[in-house]
Formats: structure tokens, sequence, C-alpha cells
């Protein structure tokens, strides 16, 4: 994972909670690091403009995709069961509601599941 200056680039956060998905290689890593790197970037509200889809997300949205996904995505739950199955593997579309429900849940999760 690098950073661009201060932010953490979001596609790179989104990519590292996608091990294994559809294609993705399935790596041996050391989640621990990297979810203690991911934390790091919980508060980046910095916005990530994706040039494919011309849409504006915010990076925060990504590391919080990458975290569910890391920590194990049976342990968190929204209001919106349509989000659930998709957190880190889709484009990031929850609403702020949404957001804060992620967050807060992932302030309580301690480590990897």
């Amino acid at each position: 994972m690098g950073p661009v200056g201060e932010a953490l680039e979001a596609r790179a956060g989104q990519l590292l909670g996608r091990a294994g998905f559809k294609g993705y290689p399935n790596r041996t890593r050391d989640d621990t690091s990297i979810i203690a790197a991911l934390r790091s970037h919980l508060d980046d509200t910095s916005e990530f403009f994706d040039p494919f889809y011309r849409r504006t997300f915010r990076t925060q949205d990504f590391v919080l995709g990458a975290l569910v996904r890391l920590l194990g995505p049976e342990r968190f739950r929204t209001r919106d069961a349509r989000v659930e199955d998709q957190i880190g593997y889709a484009l990031p579309w929850w609403t702020d509601d949404v957001r804060a429900e992620l967050l807060a849940q992932i302030h309580e999760v301690k480590g990897p599941s």
C-alpha cells in the first residue's frame, strides 16, 4: 500500500480487501499489519475521482470496505441489506447512515476473524 502525499490511494485500499475474489490472487500476507495500516486511514475523508466510472468517491469508503472484508463481513450489519454482500467488492455507494454504522462497528471489532 503506497501513500501519495498524505492520502491513501483509494483503490489500493480496496484491493487489499479483495484477495481471492473473482480471479484476484489469494496471497499469504500479514493481515494484522494490513488491518493496522488501513485503520490509520479511517478518518481520511479525501475524495478519489475514478477516471473509469467518472465518479468521485470518499477514500474512507474504500478503506471501510477493505476492513470489513479483512475483519470478516459476517461481523457487520447495516440497515441496507443490499450493501452487506457487496461491501469491499463493489464500488462504495452507501449512504452517510451506512457509513456511520460501519465506522461504529469497525471501532468495536478488534482483530481479524
